[in-house]
């Protein structure tokens, strides 16, 4: 009614108007100069937030690392600098309250706090050790393009071994079509037959390149091993151009088949400097713990396990894991995993989480516990 408007209204006047000094403080304080007697700010200076200074490097390390759509575009640029500037004023005039008001210094915001730092420094070391010394020569360019430009169907047969997969590929090549009459149990050893589109990027890369060597001359490959399905023989038994590159102007086939190596040859490396890096270290988790964070997982879970499910996984949701750290707060600096050097703990794996958010196939509890495990490591 009129009078708790009015009661409104009187405590709103009553109350100091922080918005608009902010506005007012903001507005003075970008691109100010030094008053007389201190001490001259940094040449890049663009800010000052109480005795903070605001550098151009600043807002350049923003603008890299905020995902804004466009930011790279010649005609927004300017636009996103100005985003940029005002978040970063923003945030330390919040952080200024917040130091003021006792706010952010509890444990449970300093894992967080820790969490955090412990990403942008993987993502540092990822640029330096992984990113950064990735380069596409003109041959791959041209192999690459080579195969974007086209779209195969495969069939790939899994064999129970090398010698199945010979006898197989002989009988393949001596008679056109049979590969539609070989059949799991038609021949010994073969255990699965299936029909596959091939094209330039897939995540089996071992079985892109036997399938784009395949040609009319030779359109059934010897048997190879592969690491995710045994021994395998492919065919093709159809090939048509993609139209993805068909509807892409030169400069972005070059960009996409450009992108698609970088990640390979990333990822590639990413594996190698993993593996050389945590080989030779033995870190052994303990069971107590690691059972207590997988019976709080998958509760949360098993609440409503239909509404966690997505793309055929059980998926825990970034914002549960506030509900995950109140359901084990006293246990948080428990250490999961002893590690040479300084173990990690529960609330340190749980921050984790936020980053690299937990799902699994299947809700069984020994599946359930294994992938949680896989997740830890």
């Amino acid at each position: 009614g009129p009078a708790s408007r009015a009661d409104g209204w009187r405590d709103a006047e009553s109350m100091p108007s922080r918005p608009v000094q902010i506005f007012f403080v903001l507005s003075v304080c970008v691109f100010n100069s030094p008053a007389r007697g201190s001490s001259p700010l940094p040449d890049d200076t663009l800010a000052t937030v109480g005795t903070t200074v605001i550098s151009g490097r600043d807002l350049f390390e923003r603008i890299e690392l905020m995902p804004w759509e466009g930011k790279d575009r010649r005609r927004t640029f300017d636009s996103s600098r100005v985003h940029a500037l005002e978040s970063l004023v923003a945030e330390r005039l919040l952080a200024n309250e917040a130091a003021e008001r006792g706010i952010g210094f509890d444990t449970l915001m300093l894992l967080r706090l820790d969490g955090l730092e412990r990403e942008f420094v993987r993502d540092a070391l990822y640029r330096k050790e992984v990113a950064d010394s990735v380069s596409v020569s003109p041959g791959e360019m041209t192999a690459g393009l080579r195969k974007y430009a086209l779209l195969l169907r495969v069939v790939v047969f899994r064999c129970s071994s090398e010698s199945a997969g010979r006898d197989l590929m002989e009988r393949l090549s001596a008679q056109p079509g049979a590969d539609s009459a070989a059949q799991p149990g038609s021949g010994e050893g073969l255990l699965l037959r299936d029909t596959v589109t091939v094209e330039f990027g897939i995540a089996d890369e071992t079985l892109e390149d036997h399938a784009y060597a395949l040609n009319p001359a030779h359109p059934v490959s010897a048997p190879y091993f592969s690491e995710n399905l045994g021994w395998v023989v492919l065919a093709c038994i159809d090939e048509q151009a993609n139209p993805r590159y068909a509807q892409q102007d030169v400069a972005k086939q070059l960009s996409s088949v450009r992108d698609i190596i970088r990640m390979r040859k990333a990822r590639n490396r990413g594996g190698e400097f993993m593996r050389s890096l945590l080989n030779p270290q033995k870190a052994v988790a303990d069971r107590q713990v690691l059972g207590r964070l997988a019976e709080s997982v998958y509760a949360i879970i098993m609440t409503d396990s239909s509404a966690h499910r997505s793309q055929g996984r059980f998926r825990l949701a970034p914002e549960e894991i506030d509900l995950l750290e109140s359901d084990l707060r006293t246990d948080l600096g428990r250490e999961l995993v002893s590690i040479p050097g300084g173990g990690l703990s529960l609330g340190t794996a749980i921050q984790s989480l936020r980053i690299e958010p937990f799902s699994s196939a299947s809700l069984r509890r020994s599946t359930f516990l294994f992938v949680l495990n896989e997740s830890v490591k």
